[in-house]
C-alpha cells in the first residue's frame, strides 16, 4: 500500500510480523511482504470503543508491541489489543488506572510505563 507512514506507528510483533499505520489504516505486514488491513481507513474515524464497523475506527494514538508480543494501542485513555482483522479487545481504561493523555508508552517486561511530562506511571497486569 502506498502512502505516508505515520510516525510512531511501526512495531515488530513477537511473530516477526510488522504493523504500521498508512492512509489511516492499521496494516499487518507478513514475512512474505503481504499486507492485511486490521482496521481503519476513515480519516474522521470513531474510537475503537464505538459501535461502528472496523473500517470506520480511528488509528489515532500510539501503536506498539505489548507484553504478550501482539500489537497494542493507546489512544490517550484506553489500552487495546489487536487480535486480528476487525478484532480488537479493550484491555483497560481509566477505571483500571490507565493514565489520561500520556506523552509516551514504553513496555519493559510485563510492565507498561506511561510518560506524563516529568512523571512516569507504571502499570502491571493483574494475575
Amino acid at each position: 500500500m502506498n502512502g505516508p507512514l505515520r510516525p510512531n506507528s511501526l512495531a515488530q510483533l513477537g511473530s516477526g510480523e510488522v504493523t504500521m499505520v498508512i492512509n489511516e489504516r492499521l496494516l499487518l505486514a507478513g514475512r512474505d511482504g503481504k499486507t492485511t488491513t486490521l482496521f481503519g481507513g476513515d480519516p474522521t474515524g470513531w474510537p475503537i470503543t464505538a459501535k461502528v464497523a472496523p473500517g470506520q475506527w480511528t488509528t489515532d494514538g500510539e501503536w506498539f508491541t505489548g507484553p504478550d508480543g501482539k500489537i497494542w494501542g493507546y489512544d490517550g485513555s484506553h489500552l487495546t489489543r489487536v487480535d486480528g482483522p476487525g478484532r480488537v479487545t479493550v484491555i483497560a481504561g481509566p477505571r483500571q488506572g490507565v493514565p489520561q493523555a500520556a506523552d509516551d508508552v514504553t513496555v519493559i517486561g510485563q510492565s507498561l510505563y506511561f510518560e506524563l511530562g516529568n512523571d512516569v506511571v507504571r502499570l502491571e497486569p493483574t494475575r
